[in-house]
């Protein structure tokens, strides 16, 4: 009698299971490089056209406040990994020359690591910009069972090669292999599509997938076909505007192709597809953050609060607007539990915001690490800032923390007065605060105040104590990065821009 109610129990239950494994959704995580939070087509009165960004928004959930880090390197590292900067010691200063040399450590858990135990398989395209110096750091050993791309922050868009006319690299892989010249002349946003959309056709559905799509657009050089570039041709801006608005217009063109062939696979009803920057816009490079505050590079919101939106047939509330708080390390846990596993064990500091994305839970985030730097910054006139004289946090580090609606800033580098506006707004109403001179410390109340225009530090001490206290116990954690290496000239490699070890 127990062997046939457990034979019951076994028959009954069996296909429950086997709902949930086959239910799994594919993941595809778009990375855009460098997109500026205003630059898309649904941002009122932007020049730049995001037809198939713009329909994906509007019919999924537009993240409004998703952070990142504020630049490429540690933001990339962050999503990966799933923790803050200052836990990894990849920051985006650990460079030699011209690039990096970090390398996660062995013991590394990725996120692709991760949902390979669930039965995922994973394919990485773009930038990897995580370390390359030794097999051990690239993509195929970090949990990506295939990889097309480069490791270094920038190269040419054509030629695939880094590096002047003395010292050319190449730096184009499909996997272990260097391919530059194979795939020379061919923009690489097309490259990279195409790509997508060979993994998506060959792919068995049988099998989950998770697909991290890093696109080089629209990170400099700037180049772009000419068939993009004359689409701008009427617009009265300058020729780095139009620029990097067409760069875009091709990565839209990319990631239009690519779910239409999720549709015709059968693959996009059982897909979730998250689109992100990595950073804001650089200004010079003709991107624009507008009306945030600040730029790639800095800790102003124009710097971390990214474009980010989330589409899936799978979001219970979709067609609308999030403007709760999340971070991109927070994807790492919430990838995985769409692909039914847990992080239970895992060191990370995310929180699982798949309730808050899908439905509108409230979000179990409340407080957020902008930056912690190890550097002191200077300013145009010392001891100016009364706050300079406290003992709890040496404020002559470039930090920032927001805990609810408070936001704090210390000693960012660059010059307060980074409100940038795109040059197709003829005439905006903006009165930027005066500047201060050797002024480091600012507290923003971000609910009333989302551009940090309105420095509030003298009138709520108390607030500030607070976050300051905040950021020392922050500091007790953190580990920072060490130049360790000799990594050769790649010219004495073959001009490959790879490990050292192949």
């Amino acid at each position: 009698m127990a062997n046939r109610l457990y034979l019951i129990i076994f028959t009954l239950t069996l296909p429950v299971f086997a709902l949930s494994i086959v239910t799994r959704p594919n993941i595809i995580f778009i990375l855009a490089d460098d997109l500026g939070f205003s630059d898309v087509g649904y941002r009122n009165g932007s020049i730049v056209k995001t037809p198939n960004i713009d329909q994906l928004a509007a019919d999924g959930v537009k993240l409004e406040r998703h952070y990142a880090m504020l630049s490429c390197m540690p933001s990339r590292s962050s999503l990966m990994m799933g923790r803050y900067q200052m836990h990894t010691g990849f920051d985006y200063r650990c460079m030699d020359d011209h690039l990096v040399r970090l390398c996660m450590a062995k013991e590394t858990m990725t996120l692709p690591m991760k949902l390979k135990e669930y039965g995922y398989s994973t394919h990485m395209i773009g930038k990897w910009h995580l370390g390359m110096e030794r097999k051990e750091c690239v993509p195929t050993n970090k949990g990506f069972d295939s990889f097309l791309g480069y490791h270094a922050a920038g190269q040419d868009y054509y030629t695939h090669t880094i590096g002047g006319p003395s010292r050319i690299c190449r730096d184009f892989w499909r996997n272990l292999d260097v391919v530059s010249d194979e795939f020379a002349n061919q923009y690489s946003t097309h490259v990279f599509t195409k790509e997508a959309q060979r993994i998506v056709e060959q792919h068995d559905p049988d099998q989950p997938f998770f697909m991290y799509l890093a696109y080089q657009a629209v990170h400099g050089p700037l180049q772009v076909p000419q068939e993009y570039y004359n689409i701008y041709n009427d617009e009265h801006v300058d020729d780095t505007r139009k620029t990097y608005a067409a760069m875009a217009t091709c990565m839209d063109e990319g990631i239009g192709n690519l779910t239409k062939t999720l549709k015709e696979t059968g693959l996009w009803e059982n897909t979730v597809l998250v689109f992100a920057s990595d950073n804001g816009a650089q200004f010079h490079t003709g991107g624009r953050n507008w009306p945030l505050r600040g730029g790639k590079g800095t800790v102003w919101e124009g710097g971390v609060r990214v474009l980010s939106f989330v589409n899936s047939p799978l979001l219970k509330k979709p067609r609308r607007s999030s403007f709760q708080m999340m971070h991109m390390i927070d994807w790492l846990p919430t990838l995985v539990h769409l692909a039914g596993g847990t992080v239970e064990g895992l060191a990370h500091d995310g929180f699982n915001v798949w309730d808050m994305i899908s439905d509108g839970s409230t979000s179990p985030r409340k407080e957020l690490l902008v930056q912690l730097s190890q550097r002191s910054q200077k300013v145009a006139v010392e001891n100016v800032d009364p706050w300079e004289r406290n003992n709890i946090f040496d404020i002559r580090k470039m930090s920032a923390i927001i805990v609810g609606k408070w936001k704090l800033v210390t000693s960012q580098y660059r010059s307060p007065m980074t409100w940038v506006l795109p040059p197709e707004y003829q005439q905006e109403d903006h009165i930027p605060p005066p500047e201060i001179l050797g002024k480091r410390l600012f507290l923003f109340n971000l609910e009333q105040d989302p551009n940090e225009k309105h420095d509030l530090s003298d009138s709520r001490p108390d607030i500030v104590v607070f976050l300051l206290k905040k950021l020392r116990n922050y500091r007790k954690e953190a580990i920072y990065c060490v130049r360790g290496s000799n990594y050769p000239s790649c010219v004495t490699l073959g001009h490959k821009w790879g490990p050292i070890d192949l």
